[in-house]
């Protein structure tokens, strides 16, 4: 059996064929998740914050729907696996689901990532609208990575809770510390975002 191997030769073209078929027929499995990264990318806003020249912090905002979390869902499932558990996005789901209540993610980075903590005050963090309520989700979930795509792989999740009157009116998101701020874009509509 060794032998016949060691004298079958492989033409240029088969083997080209061969490896076409089967990058193609990888590649395809990518494509329903990576469209729903690419659109989620359009719906989150990010920005710098400098201190003469040097990074101060980066961060991002995104307000998810339970429309976005059924899109992805079905998405991760036409990618050809069954959707995983992430305990984050569970907990934003359940959140979600609440009456009365809005839900947006932040993403922040800082080079010295203990410092990074939007909970912690004696950091001197704030947000503006002030959230009733904010907690920390896990930076290493890679389900949560392709909800809220950032180009910031070091970035630390946060999911801030509020009432719906409390972001009716508000055009932007302000992140601060002592420092710095930045003022991320939010498009509120009439009736608020579809949770």
């Amino acid at each position: 059996m060794l032998k016949i191997l060691s004298e079958l030769k492989f033409h240029p073209v088969l083997v080209l064929a061969i490896a076409t078929t089967w990058v193609g027929g990888c590649a395809g499995k990518d494509k329903p998740l990576e469209r729903f990264v690419e659109s989620q990318e359009k719906r989150v806003y990010e920005g710098s914050a400098y201190v003469q020249a040097e990074l101060d912090f980066w961060t991002a905002y995104y307000e998810p729907t339970i429309e976005d979390l059924e899109r992805f869902r079905a998405a991760w499932v036409e990618h050809g696996q069954s959707f995983p558990d992430s305990k984050a996005i569970d907990e934003i789901e359940k959140e979600l689901r609440r009456p009365n209540q809005r839900v947006a993610l932040v993403a922040l980075f800082m080079t010295d990532y203990d410092k990074a903590d939007l909970k912690d005050k004696a950091l001197g963090w704030a947000v503006n609208p002030v959230p009733e309520k904010l907690s920390e989700l896990s930076e290493t979930d890679q389900v949560l990575r392709r909800l809220m795509p950032v180009r910031n792989p070091w970035a630390r999740y946060f999911l801030l809770k509020y009432r719906p009157e409390s972001l009716m009116n508000a055009s932007e998101v302000v992140v601060s510390n002592p420092t710095s701020r930045v003022g991320l874009k939010r498009i509120p509509t009439e009736s608020g975002p579809s949770f």
